[in-house]
């Protein structure tokens, strides 16, 4: 279910870039090493030296101050990066809803229950769309049938009302 998935990631911390081990909560492991991340190509080459002179036996040819100082740039750079393919993807979901036009029906679980003054939001499992729901009440987990009413997916704005069932 939606909503099982949205309060899982919520528990989760963000994912960090450091020169000290971590903890990674999914995999229950209590350091990692991430080196597949196409956003993180530089930490990932640093990494690499780190673990060949480590399984080598050598000293790491990088300390941990000089490890933070080349690291530091990337943290925005990926946020960045990230934030760039959540508006793109956005755009494109919109797009093709725009397609299906006005009065389109979407299916969606209430994801985030942000009450009078906070965000509600509700996710469309069928469109991998997330669709905001200003001033809704509705609990997590409630199953709702919306109706589109505007699309501008050149500014990721989506406009939904309550379907008449």
């Amino acid at each position: 279910e939606p909503a099982d998935v949205q309060s899982m990631l919520g528990h989760l911390g963000p994912a960090r870039t450091s020169a000290k081990p971590g903890r990674h909560d999914i995999l229950g492991v209590e350091s990692y090493v991430q080196v597949s991340s196409p956003l993180r190509r530089y930490p990932d080459l640093l990494a690499h030296y780190q673990l060949i002179a480590w399984l080598r036996g050598e000293k790491p040819p990088f300390d941990r101050g000089q490890l933070d100082a080349a690291l530091g740039g990337q943290r925005a750079a990926v946020r960045a990066k990230r934030a760039a393919g959540r508006r793109g993807q956005r755009y494109f979901q919109l797009l093709a809803l725009a397609r299906e036009g006005l009065g389109a029906t979407l299916h969606a679980q209430v994801i985030r229950a942000g009450g009078p003054q906070g965000r509600s939001v509700a996710f469309d499992p069928e469109r991998v769309l997330q669709i905001d729901l200003p001033g809704y009440l509705a609990p997590v987990g409630t199953w709702l049938d919306l109706e589109v009413v505007s699309v501008d997916a050149s500014d990721g704005k989506l406009e939904v009302r309550a379907a008449n069932t």
